[in-house]
């Protein structure tokens, strides 16, 4: 999930980053603490998070850090076990946990939050398709808020700033999230906030230039998402060519608002025939300049 999801969704977010490969070894606070932020993404497997990830994240947070996590079930698991768990969710993920399946897969945002004017579907698309059990929570304490409303009654999303640390909890999977625009935009809100800075969603801000933000999913068969954010109302054309220059398919030449866009290429060319698999580049042209980046379609 973290290459097909997570990754893309950073390239927006102009930060460098790692991937910790949980099976490798146990992490600790002492290893957390090199980094400004901290994305947990749980799956859906149990525990979600155990003693030893407790005791990291506590430590993590403690000393100043930000967390992002992600995960269907982690309220359930943790309430599940009891004790040490229930504070351990209470205290640093800033939340009350409500109930363990919510039966609704659209999540809206919340006004006044970076997440406002944002509508999530969380099956179908190029998403995971994997949420059997999105949970209700509900923020706890005067530091906490929610940030996504499954239907105004019940939550799937909290942040919380206590001013030693930030939290974003979402009680589903991030990865499930069915578009990468959504996913990006999402993405950025959430590093915007963890970050202390201007979050691009919802306070009007715009990007200050033509960026080319990478496909999703990449490797990809049949169909990938090319997401591009523009400072202005502007004309563009994006193209795909193969390895020896030649083009296979012109995918727009049209004007596209200022903000985040997302164009799908289904995978086949200015004929309607199928592309064999391969790597691809892609060209945005814009009035000023040109960006390319490269796609890898796998049939």
């Amino acid at each position: 999930y973290e290459t097909l999801y997570f990754v893309p969704a950073l390239a927006g977010t102009g930060k460098s980053h790692a991937i910790w490969d949980r099976g490798s070894a146990v992490l600790s606070g002492e290893l957390l603490n090199n980094f400004d932020i901290v994305i947990w993404s749980c799956g859906w497997a149990f525990p979600s998070v155990d003693a030893d990830d407790r005791d990291a994240i506590a430590n993590y947070l403690d000393s100043g850090g930000n967390l992002f996590i992600t995960g269907q079930d982690i309220g359930w698991d943790m309430y599940d076990q009891g004790g040490a768990s229930v504070y351990w969710y209470n205290t640093y993920l800033h939340a009350n946990y409500i109930s363990d399946d919510t039966n609704n897969l659209t999540l809206d945002g919340v006004a006044g939050t970076f997440t406002e004017g944002l509508a999530l579907a969380i099956s179908g698309g190029d998403g995971a398709n994997n949420q059997d059990y999105p949970s209700d929570i509900d923020p706890r304490g005067q530091d906490a808020s929610v940030i996504l409303t499954y239907d105004g009654s019940r939550n799937g999303g909290i942040m919380a700033d206590t001013g030693t640390h930030r939290v974003v909890y979402l009680a589903f999977g991030y990865e499930a999230i069915n578009n990468a625009a959504d996913r990006a935009t999402l993405m950025e809100g959430i590093i915007g906030f963890l970050a202390g800075e201007a979050s691009p969603v919802g306070d009007g801000n715009l990007p200050e230039a033509m960026t080319l933000l990478g496909n999703s999913p990449n490797p990809f068969n049949p169909q990938t998402d090319i997401i591009f954010t523009l400072a202005a109302d502007t004309r563009v054309k994006l193209e795909v060519f193969d390895l020896r220059g030649r083009l296979v398919r012109t995918l727009e030449e049209s004007v596209h608002p200022a903000g985040l866009n997302s164009v799908k290429w289904d995978g086949r060319n200015d004929a309607g025939h199928e592309a064999p698999s391969g790597a691809y580049f892609y060209r945005l042209t814009g009035p000023e300049k040109a960006l390319t980046d490269k796609m890898m379609l796998v049939r």
